[in-house]
């Protein structure tokens, strides 16, 4: 126990940084906006109602405009891409405070590959990850969320990548039976809801996501107070609402 307990703490201390490498993201305009729309409705519709090979072409330009994306919908993560020969892809997602640091820093490269995917100079935070472990796991992680095999299946659906002339094309093959795939997953999703009630009740969750955000606002930047004060607020507001804490 007392071993696991050490690499925990070491893991945490190698991979929160004090800096974020991320700090910022340019605001999309409309014409941003309308394209970025146009590509993910593209890959849907491709992916949906086509059974034959496709392919989607990416611009720099576009691939940070579904960075913007993202961030809109989770503004504590911040992406950028630089396409030159590969994609550089930086992600930073910022924590509330903690004595180790506020951000947690993700770096990898795509290459150009004449079969599926390939990733180098992959990190998180400083500590250095194993390309083909770290697409072993994230194939078998959505397989395991999804019932459905879609991590393999997706990136097997990837036959190659080109990087010409700062645009990145991807040779994507159909995968079978797709839309009735994400149906099937979507109600495993709400079976696993429904299993852990207190999860799928969003007038609860909506409370408690309010009240670490009212937390958070409260709390000076740069405060490096103990984390464990915002998980003693939120078991103490627990407590006085009569709810199972732990």
């Amino acid at each position: 126990m007392l071993f696991l307990i050490a690499v925990g703490v070491c893991g945490s201390i190698l991979i929160v940084d004090r800096e974020a490498s991320v700090s910022s993201i340019a605001a999309a305009s409309v014409d941003d906006a309308k394209a970025i729309h146009k590509i993910v409705k593209s890959l849907r519709d491709n992916l949906i109602q086509n059974e034959v090979p496709f392919v989607l072409n990416l611009t720099e330009s576009e691939i940070n405009g579904q960075f913007v994306l993202l961030n809109r919908a989770i503004s504590r993560v911040k992406g950028n891409a630089l396409l030159n020969q590969k994609l550089e892809i930086k992600l930073t997602v910022t924590l509330p405070n903690t004595p180790l640091g506020r951000f947690i820093n993700f770096h990898c490269d795509l290459l150009p590959s004449a079969n599926g995917v390939v990733l180098s100079n992959l990190w998180v935070g400083s500590i250095p990850l194993p390309e083909a472990v770290t697409l072993w796991v994230a194939k078998k992680a959505i397989d395991m969320i999804s019932g459905q095999e879609l991590g393999t299946l997706a990136f097997e659906a990837i036959d190659t990548i080109e990087i010409n002339n700062k645009q990145l094309t991807v040779n994507i093959s159909p995968i079978p039976n797709f839309k009735a795939r994400i149906d099937a997953t979507k109600e495993r999703l709400k079976s696993t809801r429904d299993i852990f009630p207190q999860f799928g009740d969003p007038a609860l969750v909506r409370y408690y996501y309010q009240y670490i955000m009212r937390f958070d606002q409260v709390t000076p930047a740069g405060n490096n107070e103990s984390f464990t004060r915002a998980i003693q607020a939120m078991f103490s507001v627990a407590n006085q609402r009569k709810s199972d804490a732990i």
